[in-house]
């Protein structure tokens, strides 16, 4: 990582810091990317809410999945360059653990959170939607309209959780 790559990502930790990081990177996509879009997983909500109101619930649901994905593993990425976690480190442990490893016990090392044992409902609704995308995506199951509206509320809801626990450990 770049040394000024820090200090963006500390930018993060501002309350505008997201509005200034594209006037100091300016044409530098590379950066843009190692970065990550603060508020993709807020887009890809947006998308699942668009998916749904096209009617296109197994859409919506996989949507709302990757956006959690999204929300958990930028924190979690934060939470591991603050410790000075090597690079190489980071991108194997986000891309070997499950979701709901990163919700329990890389948060709680990172954080201090876990979502098992201090959102116990919310961790409940996050299996379900979990259990529900792999039934989609894996088995060929066909979501609802009920279901869609449940994964969108249960996403929202989790990256309100997740933007809390980022509040706390500033």
């Amino acid at each position: 990582m770049r040394p000024y790559d820090r200090r963006l990502i500390a930018l993060l930790d501002l309350p505008q810091g997201a509005h200034l990081i594209p006037a100091i990177l300016g044409h530098d996509q590379s950066l843009r990317k190692e970065l990550g879009d603060v508020g993709l997983a807020a887009d890809l909500l947006m998308e699942a809410d668009r998916a749904l109101s096209q009617r296109f619930p197994r859409q919506a649901i996989t949507t709302c999945h990757t956006a959690l994905e999204t929300a958990v593993s930028a924190l979690l990425t934060r939470g591991m360059v603050r410790r000075h976690v090597p690079d190489r480190e980071i991108d194997h442990t986000l891309s070997t653990r499950s979701r709901t490893s990163k919700l329990d016990a890389l948060l709680r090392v990172y954080t201090g959170f876990t979502l098992k044992r201090d959102n116990a409902p919310l961790w409940r609704s996050f299996n379900m939607l979990n259990d529900l995308r792999n039934d989609i995506v894996h088995r060929g199951r066909r979501p609802t309209v009920a279901d869609a509206e449940g994964a969108l509320r249960t996403a929202r809801e989790l990256i309100a959780w997740l933007q809390m626990v980022r509040g706390r450990n500033k």
